[in-house]
């Protein structure tokens, strides 16, 4: 049974932020400033009728499982925000900014999101929320070469006309957890999402990581009904998944046709340097695929096009 709360409404949202601005010279412009926000009485959902503990007893009898939307979930977001920039002048433009930051969230809050660990005590699902993103960088510019600019003869439509464009994404990757599929105890929630034990921190260097062995498994262990008939004591969004580098990378060639008309050559690529947007890894205990990464996005794609412009 799925129900919502009777005092079911609308979440809200409070923001606060302060920024420094400094004007450089060249057309640059210089920010950084912090900003900040609290979330309350985000939706989420919980398991209203599950087993007294240690009977097979629900509290209501007369139904099954009740899955019910309540506006418990609350969270926070600190970040610190940095941009350089450089308006349009000699044929540069760039933007570069860098955001560090850290969100937290008392309970998973969506409809879509994961179950509880334990559905007799949510407040130890207090952790990192699932969009934490503790570092991003990005960085976005456009260069019209000078060379032969303006000219119309032979070598001015060979050599001149050229243009450079990008964007570079370096950022961290988001949190994740392990599981099992397991229910080390009959709590009558047919959707909680089990974690097992943490014996001990679990995370690995970068020297450390492979992507056969993203995080150590040994030091997770899987809680089984019996004897243990308890929860795993793993946390929510203990791990981080694998970061992203991309760069998307762009050369045009201009033809100047007449003074309203122009032929432009477009060749693209997209992650130019070709740097696998790796995928998560096997998050569930006992498996063969458990700590391992196994797939990855999109490699290099190159188009080239052309383009009149009138």
């Amino acid at each position: 049974i799925l129900g919502v709360a009777t005092n079911y409404g609308v979440g809200d949202v409070q923001q606060w932020h302060f920024n420094i601005q400094h004007a450089l010279g060249g057309g640059m412009v210089f920010e950084i400033g912090y900003i900040g926000s609290k979330t309350s009485h985000m939706d989420q959902p919980v398991e209203y009728n599950a087993f007294l503990p240690g009977t097979q007893r629900r509290p209501l009898t007369q139904f099954g499982n009740v899955e019910l939307i309540t506006l418990d979930a609350a969270g926070n977001y600190h970040g610190l925000l940095a941009k350089l920039e450089k308006r349009f002048s000699r044929g540069l433009t760039f933007l570069q900014t860098y955001t560090w930051s850290k969100a937290f969230m008392d309970s998973f809050a969506g409809n879509g999101a994961e179950r509880h660990n334990n559905p007799y005590n949510r407040s130890l699902e207090k952790g990192l929320a699932e969009t934490d993103q503790r570092h991003r960088s990005t960085s976005a510019w456009l260069y019209d070469l000078p060379f032969y600019r303006g000219r119309r003869d032979l070598a001015g439509q060979i050599l001149g006309g050229w243009q450079i464009n990008g964007v570079l994404v370096l950022e961290t990757g988001l949190p994740l957890h392990p599981t099992q599929s397991l229910k080390p105890v009959d709590d009558g929630c047919p959707r909680c999402t089990h974690r097992p034990d943490r014996l001990r921190d679990g995370r690995l260097s970068e020297s450390e990581r492979t992507l056969a062995r993203w995080f150590d498994t040994t030091a997770f262990a899987q809680v089984r009904d019996t004897p243990a008939n308890r929860y795993g004591n793993s946390g929510r969004n203990i791990l981080t998944a694998p970061g992203l580098v991309n760069l998307d990378f762009s050369i045009f060639k201009n033809f100047p046709l007449t003074e309203r008309k122009n032929l432009q050559f477009r060749w693209e690529m997209y992650n130019a340097a070709n740097t696998p947007p790796f995928s998560p890894p096997g998050l569930s205990i006992g498996t063969g695929n458990f700590g391992r990464i196994t797939s990855a996005g999109a490699a290099r794609e190159t188009q080239v096009g052309l383009r009149l412009e009138f």
